[in-house]
Parts: C-alpha cells; structure tokens; sequence
C-alpha cells in the first residue's frame, strides 16, 4: 500500500537527519558558513484539535466534535548571513507542508521568509531594514471551527540607533504591518497599521541598559465581515510609553522587564476605546552549571472586534526549569497559568463578561545528534476553563521534530 504524500516526506526528511548524525566526517556546514540548507519535519499526535468540550455547538447551530488527529509537516529552507565590510546581509526563507489524517480540509503549505540588511555608516551609527511574513494555521481556540484558517503576518521595519557621546543611544524606527487571515477571527481581527517611534537608551559598560520608548501607531480593520462596521471603527490610532531595562545583579542571574502604558482611541465609535498598563518581567537564574531557571509574568492588552468584547487583558506567570543532562541531551518543563478578561461590551451583556482560565505543561528533550542535527520530543497538557461553556477544553499533545543543517 502506497504511502501518503505527507507522510513519505516526513519520512525522508527523518531519515536525513539520522543518515547524518551517524555519517563519518563532515555532516554539515560550519555555523561560520554564510550560506547553509535547513530540512526536517514533525510528527504530532493532537487530542483535541478544534480546542472544543466533548460536545460543543460554539453558539452557532454547528456541531464541533471533539477531533483527535494525527498531523505530519515538513520543511526546507534556505539561510544566507553574509557580511561585507561593515555590512551584513541576512536571509531566511522557508516552505513548509502540512497534513492532516482526518482534519483534511486543514492541510495546509505555507511560506515563511526573513531579509534584513544590517548595516553600518559610522562605528557609531548603525541600524538595520528587514522584511518578513510568517504564515500558520489559527489555532482551534481561536477559530471554533472545523474549516481551514490560515493566516498571514508581514512586517516591514527599519530601525537607527545613533551613539552621540558615552553610552548614550538615539533609537528611532518606523514600521509597517498586516495581518491577513481566510476567515474572520472575532479574539484577534484582521489589522494594517504603520508605526513611527522615538527614544532614548544608556548603556553601562557592565552590559545593563535602560531605554524610553514613545511609540505612535495608525491602523485600519481590514476584516471582510459585512458586519464588522456594525460593531466597530474601521481606523484607530494608538499610543504606547514604554520603559525597558536589561539588569545582571550577578554573573548567575539576569533580569529585563518592560513597562508601559498603552491607550488605543477609535474617533467614530469612543466606546470600543481602551487603555492600561502592559508589560513584563523575566528573571533568568544558573543555579548550576546544568540547571537553569527563567521565571517570567506578563500582561498585555488585545483588540477584539465582537459586540460583548472590544479588547481582552491577558495575564501570564511561567515557569520554565532546564536541565542539560549532557553535552548532547537536555530536558525542559515549562509551566504557564494565564487569566484572559473580555472587556469593553458595546452592547448590555445578558451575564457576566467571559473570563478564561488557561493552564498548560509542555516537557520536552532535544538530543543534538550532531552539531547540525537534533531531534526533539514534546509532551503538552492544556486545559482551558471558562464562564462561557463552549470555551472550555482540555488537550493532549505528544510530537518529535526532527532538524538537519547542512
């Protein structure tokens, strides 16, 4: 019996990347190399891959059944870092296929890509311009449905960091985004906007840092949805004040942390009008020379187009211990809890405003079979709780990724 297509790529990326970590001499290209090819693929086994209850109608009349499945992906790129003189010029192109035992309406082949010129005028100016687009399937949390939805994000950017005197720094960018997806996702709704920012940063010779960054934003809602303009504001803008600093108390620890506050008004429509604190901090810690822990909280604030919801507020604590069992082995547990509030209703809700409760664990252990081939598996649990019953669910998730550099 002849094999699928899928799974005869997943099975000849895999056998690549063995032949390679067991292959006398030279498996692949130096990292010093300026040019090197990059395969290989995944095998994932998804207990519940429309994020639903066991019996769940999403509050549409459609019926989404709980679906296990078994998904194979493979991959091939390309990546250039080239540098010349005091440039540098850097691309990442990468295609990658996907395909589902049952889920078949999800397959899926996307492109993703990265180009950036890093580039030098004087040892004191320097700055960089770049492009990229990720593409990806919208989670089923997300996306409640059984139908393909596949979304595309592309930014353009070019940033200038300028060192008049000492360890002082100007920073000043300019940006450019968008966000396509085939079907209207109400938690994260289709968006262009263009960015202007403006800051200051001091830099000590320890290597810890301290910058103040205004960021100005205009967007437009690009959803098809005829009833987008219903409910909301096509054009927004937004504001963002931000402090950042990176911190070493020790030659074990490290701490970075970001503050700021964000407001973002719609001129036509001031009651899906939003503003509050966003940020983060993450403490990173050797206890040996194996074990490392990084510990990290953060919060953010999103846009959501719905009549019960204009933005939801995120809250998120990790947890994530690693330990480097050998020179070739390690294994990392990392444990998230996160509160999501859907706040801003335009219209009187019937209850209360819905409120999710997330809890996920992800184990994994990479073996680097070579230096340029490794293999990973993985192991997640999430479970998600909420006041609306068609949010809740519970998921296994069990994968082994294979990559080769060559």
């Amino acid at each position: 019996m002849r094999a699928p297509a899928g799974q005869g790529w997943f099975h000849l990326a895999a056998a690549a990347i063995l032949l390679a970590g067991i292959a006398p001499g030279r498996a692949g290209a130096d990292q010093s190399d300026s040019f090197n090819f990059a395969t290989g693929g995944t095998l994932t086994h998804d207990s519940n891959v429309l994020r639903v209850p066991a019996s769940s109608s999403t509050g549409t009349g459609v019926h989404n059944p709980l679906v296990a499945d078994t998904i194979r992906s493979v991959y091939g790129g390309v990546r250039i870092d080239k540098p010349y003189a005091q440039q540098r010029f850097q691309l990442d192109y990468t295609k990658t296929r996907t395909r589902f035992d049952i889920l078949r309406a999800r397959n899926s082949d996307t492109t993703d890509y990265r180009t950036a010129w890093l580039w030098y005028l004087t040892p004191r100016m320097n700055g960089s311009l770049d492009a990229d687009q990720s593409q990806s399937l919208v989670e089923g949390s997300e996306s409640q449905g059984a139908a393909r939805n596949l979304r595309t994000n592309t930014s353009k950017n070019f940033s200038l960091d300028g060192n008049p005197f000492g360890g002082w720094h100007l920073l000043l960018g300019a940006s450019q985004k968008e966000q396509k997806s085939e079907s209207t996702v109400t938690t994260s709704p289709d968006f262009r906007s263009v960015e202007a920012r403006a800051g200051v940063q001091y830099k000590a010779r320890s290597g810890d840092a301290i910058s103040m960054i205004q960021y100005d934003r205009r967007g437009e809602y690009t959803s098809k949805d005829d009833s987008f303009t219903t409910i909301t504001d096509r054009n927004y803008t937004e504001r963002e004040s931000e402090i950042k600093f990176n911190w070493k108390p020790s030659g074990k620890s490290s701490v970075t942390g970001r503050a700021a506050w964000l407001a973002r008004r719609h001129e036509r429509n001031p009651l899906r009008n939003f503003s509050g604190p966003v940020g983060g901090l993450d403490y990173n810690l050797a206890m040996t020379a194996k074990t490392t822990i990084v510990a990290s909280v953060k919060r953010s604030m999103t846009a959501t187009f719905d009549p019960l919801s204009s933005y939801r507020v995120e809250n998120t604590l990790s947890f994530t211990p690693k330990l480097q069992m050998s020179e070739k082995t390690s294994l990392q547990l990392r444990l998230d809890y996160s509160t999501v509030d859907f706040r801003g209703p335009i219209v009187a809700p019937q209850g209360p405003l819905r409120r999710d409760v997330l809890r996920s664990a992800v184990l994994s252990a990479t073996w680097d079979i070579t230096r340029t081939a490794s293999l990973i598996a993985s192991a997640t649990r999430q479970r998600r709780w909420s006041n609306d019953p068609n949010f809740v669910f519970e998921a296994t998730v069990l994968s082994v990724t294979a990559k080769l550099t060559f």
